[in-house]
């Protein structure tokens, strides 16, 4: 299933009404803020270095 952070209602609704044994994992950038009190992790993920900067191909195993 495809969602997307469109509006915090529907976010605030997909949060509030999962199964207490499902895991939701909600990836992407500008996560709302209103939203963080109520997940029980976020991460915001900043490249410093990739060997791909050195157009270096892919490895499998590592970067797929």
């Amino acid at each position: 299933m495809l969602h997307t952070m469109d509006s915090s209602a529907n976010n605030n609704h997909l949060i509030s009404n999962k199964s207490k044994i499902t895991t939701l994992c909600l990836t992407g950038r500008n996560f709302p803020e209103e939203l963080i009190d109520q997940v029980d992790i976020a991460t915001e993920m900043v490249k410093i270095k990739h060997h791909f900067d050195d157009k270096y191909l892919a490895n499998k195993g590592v970067d797929y």
